[in-house]
């Protein structure tokens, strides 16, 4: 797996362990601060591997013994690639298809309140009444049940004025975005349920302190002929989901804060589990390679081949052939080179690191080993020996 993905599992991984402190916790905090929590957990898990990798990056941390470059791919045709950057590109696809997704979602609510007509007693919010059944708010535009009585639309809209001074709707939009970026995993689908599911207390709460058990059986009475909204993007005012949970909650006290403090041990481990895992693979590879340590474990400037990125790929697209044995049996794999770039730019010390297959690990050996001389390292403005891993796959 090459360093974006990577990069991209991590931080989905510290993720995983932020929501499952907070599931911790949630139940000892009130209803504000969770929602919160839930907003700010992408945020901090992103903060946490920068914060690692910046320390790293520093020396203050565990120095990384080997630069790995890019992936270089080698066909049967001679065509070479970056494998990095088609994985890259997965990823921004699937990233652009969500925002464009819920591009689609937010037009078509505002479709729905484009006939809103401002409140009588509000005139910052706009109402639209339809033959649907459901009751739902998106800022400062309600939807309120034609079937509705008059005085169950004012319990409805005093319901739905609440999530609109709470701006619920900007949390789950907020949400989205965060969606959109971590597409794959689908913890973010809980997030947002999670999510929605506390707007709902937080507000069922407020309207058992004003209107007591008249509320809660207006609730099961709306609940009876109900169906579920799923415009999404929405604070629907009942959910088949949460009713049983919301009852419960509803009449519940407000909780004490302090507990949130059982957060601040479980994201340091998060942080220790991130670095011991570095650790870890910095043991390995030294038991792999000649354990030349960088200096103060960094450099200040990579080793560069003369020409960049793109020169180094010519070199190897014009100078590797695709072993014939190999292309006959229809053997691939990726051959991982270890080499060293002294302070003159010479590269020695070539050797495979990762076997893939005897004429493969040649193939790549002997590409390696012809380079010209490369840019070498620096630290405080001196040139400095670094050691480098090339990955090259062979495919077929």
């Amino acid at each position: 797996m090459n360093d974006f993905w990577m990069y991209l599992l991590e931080l989905n991984l510290v993720l995983v362990v932020l929501f499952g402190a907070y599931t911790l916790v949630k139940s000892f905090i009130d209803y504000r601060l969770s929602r919160w929590c839930l907003l700010m957990l992408p945020i901090l898990s992103v903060v946490l591997v920068w914060i690692k990798s910046v320390l790293i990056a520093s020396g203050n941390s565990v120095g990384v013994g080997l630069i790995q470059l890019d992936e270089v791919v080698v066909s049967n045709q001679g065509d070479f690639y970056d494998g990095i950057f088609n994985w890259s590109q997965l990823y921004w696809i699937g990233v652009t298809g969500f925002m464009l997704f819920s591009a689609i979602k937010l037009l078509r609510i505002r479709k729905l309140f484009r006939g809103a007509k401002p409140h009588s007693d509000y005139e910052h919010i706009k109402v639209i009444s339809t033959n649907s059944k459901d009751s739902f708010s998106f800022f400062n535009r309600i939807h309120l049940s034609a079937h509705l009585k008059e005085e169950e639309k004012e319990v409805v809209l005093d319901h739905e004025l609440l999530h609109a001074s709470n701006y619920h709707s900007l949390d789950l939009l907020l949400m989205e975005i965060y969606h959109s970026f971590f597409w794959f995993n689908p913890l973010l689908l809980i997030m947002k349920k999670e999510l929605i599911q506390v707007h709902e207390f937080e507000v069922d709460q407020a309207m058992y302190s004003k209107y007591n058990v008249g509320y809660l059986k207006h609730l099961v009475a709306y609940a009876l002929g109900a169906s579920s909204a799923h415009l999404l993007l929405t604070s629907q005012f009942y959910n088949k989901l949460t009713l049983a949970k919301r009852i419960t909650k509803m009449k519940s006290k407000r909780r004490n804060r302090n507990f949130m403090l059982a957060l601040i041990p479980v994201i340091g481990l998060t942080f220790a589990s991130i670095s011991w895992s570095q650790v870890d693979q910095t043991k390995k590879d030294a038991k792999l390679s000649y354990a030349i340590p960088p200096p103060n474990g960094s450099i200040d400037k990579e080793p560069q081949f003369k020409g960049g990125k793109d020169a180094l790929f010519a070199y190897i697209g014009e100078h590797i052939n695709y072993p014939e044995n190999c292309e006959k049996n229809n053997t691939q794999g990726t051959v991982h080179v270890e080499f060293t770039v002294l302070t003159d730019g010479s590269v020695e010390d070539a050797r495979i690191k990762k076997s893939a297959h005897k004429d493969l690990d040649a193939a790549a050996l002997k590409v390696v080993q012809g380079m010209p001389k490369w840019e070498p390292g620096m630290k405080d403005g001196k040139p400095v020996k670094t050691q480098m891993v090339l990955p090259i796959t062979f495919k077929l």
